[in-house]
């Protein structure tokens, strides 16, 4: 929030959300792979398991770029378009160029 100025990053306008342009859905399941626990229901895997896939889990989402501060318009103009989860930096960056806002 602070990186952003406290503004959305596409109107400038003060910001309501945060788009992670990684999905989390992706770091999370990066991060189970990682560890070759492969992707079951939450309440199979042991609390050790669990543990370690909160650290991973810390450790991808290091990897990638911080989120963007938006306005809620702009956030669910985003979502219209790409839905939730599996989002990209290239999806990201698609909607800057339909926008017309390339950053």
């Amino acid at each position: 929030m602070k990186r952003c100025g406290y503004k959305c990053q596409v109107t400038g306008k003060r910001f309501d959300d945060i788009q992670h342009i990684h999905g989390l859905n992706l770091i999370l399941i990066e991060a189970v792979e990682e560890l070759g626990y492969g992707l079951k229901d939450i309440y199979d895997y042991s609390e050790k398991e669990l543990r370690n896939i909160l650290d991973k889990y810390r450790e991808v989402q290091d990897r990638y770029p911080y989120g963007v501060c938006l306005t809620k318009e702009v956030h669910m103009r985003f979502h219209a378009i790409y839905g939730y989860g599996n989002n990209t930096q290239e999806q990201w960056d698609e909607f800057l160029e339909q926008q017309k806002l390339v950053s």
